[in-house]
């Protein structure tokens, strides 16, 4: 007597539990990778929990052509007005526009005149989006992973760590929940199909 017949449709349900189960692990992986981007984009933490950093107040002069440029309509560019180290004046004595505006307060200054200086000056790594946009849950390798999705944005991901030290793994705690969340799942899925045996 082959097994099959003592216990009929047992390796159709347990398919439908592992099917079943790929999707959970997908659903959490999704939920991983939202918690990750909240802690990095919004909260400005590191994968030990604590801040990445503050940023630079050191001195300098931004370009307003290459600033528009470079962010187009990303960043409110618009907010950038030009004014010298000395003076507020938007053209020189000559009558000459000035092309640049000196920012006392650095990098710092120069997000909270772009509209993104909210978090007092703590880094959390999101000027244009681009960079949180580009993290995403797939496949890779038969392998559900959360990955970069473009050339560009993992060059920018590998030199910010190499700057600021881990930052995209995820937390012991955003780890434990998900393997949590995950077992919980799977347990439930192979409960169900023994139930119904």
């Amino acid at each position: 007597m082959k097994p099959e017949t003592v216990v009929p449709g047992i390796k159709k349900n347990f398919a439908l539990a592992m099917r079943k189960s790929q999707r959970d692990v997908l659903g959490e992986l999704n939920k991983l990778n939202g918690r990750i981007k909240r802690r990095v984009f919004l909260e400005g933490k590191n994968s030990s929990g604590s801040g990445i950093g503050t940023y630079s107040t050191k001195p300098y002069y931004a370009s307003l052509n290459a600033t528009r440029k470079r962010y187009g309509g990303r960043v409110k560019a618009s907010g950038l007005k030009a004014r010298g180290k000395n003076s507020a004046a938007q053209k020189f004595k000559n009558g000459k526009p000035r092309k640049s505006r000196y920012l006392q307060d650095g990098y710092k200054e120069f997000r909270q005149q772009v509209g993104r200086g909210k978090n007092g000056g703590k880094i959390n790594l999101d000027l244009t989006g681009q960079l949180r946009d580009s993290i995403i849950t797939g496949t890779a390798n038969k392998r559900l992973v959360i990955g970069v999705k473009d050339a560009r944005n993992t060059k920018l991901r590998k030199v910010l760590e190499l700057k600021y030290g881990q930052v995209f793994q995820p937390t012991n705690t955003e780890k434990n929940a998900f393997e949590d969340n995950v077992t919980k799942a799977i347990q439930k899925n192979i409960e169900t199909v023994l139930r119904n045996l």
